[in-house]
């Protein structure tokens, strides 16, 4: 502003009158929002921090099952070697080849899970991701979609239904269609 524009706006904010009543109770009424959004949001800090500390525990607990639970799959495949090895010694050969394809159905549905699995963490590491802002935080969308994954978690491939699924990403679309 150039020294003129201040000194027409200080003279106009001494002399006041209606028109400049027309402009100052907004001006005040946006003042107090702010105030007011400033201290809610001043308030809510700690709670989010503790919320994003919960959070990454929760990411740390399951980090360190899925090791543990990589471990014992790890024994359970050099157990099922070592206890089929010993299977085959009083086995036919036919016999032998029906666990040889017992194992290798085995071996592929468990490499199937894993799979499953790492999909399920990378999407709930998504959604702890996406959980953070306010657009999403809270939602019935969000909530549906915890469940699904924490079912899909527990009862693993097949525990899910394509139905829940395509309809939770439709909710997804839209709300990033209404963002954009």
């Amino acid at each position: 502003m150039s020294d003129s524009d201040i000194a027409v706006w200080s003279k106009w904010v001494q002399q006041g009158g209606e028109d400049f009543n027309k402009l100052a109770r907004p001006m005040a009424k946006l003042i107090a929002e702010t105030k007011a959004h400033f201290d809610a949001e001043k308030e809510m800090g700690p709670i989010r921090e503790q919320l994003l500390k919960q959070n990454r525990d929760q990411l740390k607990a399951v980090k360190e099952r899925k090791k543990v639970l990589e471990s014992e799959q790890r024994i359970r495949k050099e157990v099922i070697k070592i206890t089929a090895a010993g299977a085959k010694s009083f086995l036919s050969e036919v016999g032998k080849i029906n666990l040889d394809s017992a194992l290798k159905v085995g071996e592929a549905k468990t490499e199937k899970e894993t799979q499953f699995g790492g999909l399920i963490s990378q999407t709930q590491k998504a959604l702890g991701s996406a959980s953070s802002g306010d657009t999403f935080a809270g939602t019935a969308l969000e909530s549906q979609i915890q469940g699904t994954l924490a079912r899909a978690s527990r009862g693993g491939i097949g525990s899910v239904s394509q139905g829940q699924v395509d309809a939770q990403t439709a909710g997804l679309n839209t709300m990033i269609e209404e963002i954009q």
